[in-house]
């Protein structure tokens, strides 16, 4: 681990201790892995499971966050993904890392089973 990404850690775990940063920071990257996970069920296995009115409300919470704490959206995963995103669509974001798709899988899967 190289200097950089110790410093990085320090400092993401000072915040995450923070009981009100730490909930920020969770929500961040929760947001985060649902926009994601959500643009995988819809433009790459062409299903839906969540509304568009539930998709752009936590993309505009998720921008909101991001805006009012960058100290903070900077630290959590993903950031380079969603430092310039614009909650219009999910289009752009990546989707090719299996386990992000195995979890959409999942999600759909869940989905038809409780119907």
């Amino acid at each position: 681990m190289n200097l950089f990404s110790i410093a990085k850690k320090k400092q993401t775990e000072k915040i995450v201790q923070d009981d009100s940063k730490g909930k920020i920071y969770e929500l961040i990257n929760r947001r985060r892995r649902q926009m994601l996970i959500h643009s995988i069920i819809y433009y790459r296995l062409d299903a839906n499971i969540i509304d568009d009115t539930t998709f752009n409300v936590w993309g505009r919470e998720l921008l909101d966050l991001q805006t009012k704490h960058p100290e903070i959206s900077k630290i959590v995963p993903m950031y380079e993904t969603f430092k310039n995103w614009d909650a219009t669509t999910g289009f752009d974001l990546p989707m090719t890392n299996n386990h992000d798709i195995e979890v959409a899988k999942m999600l759909i899967k869940y989905e038809e089973d409780k119907r």
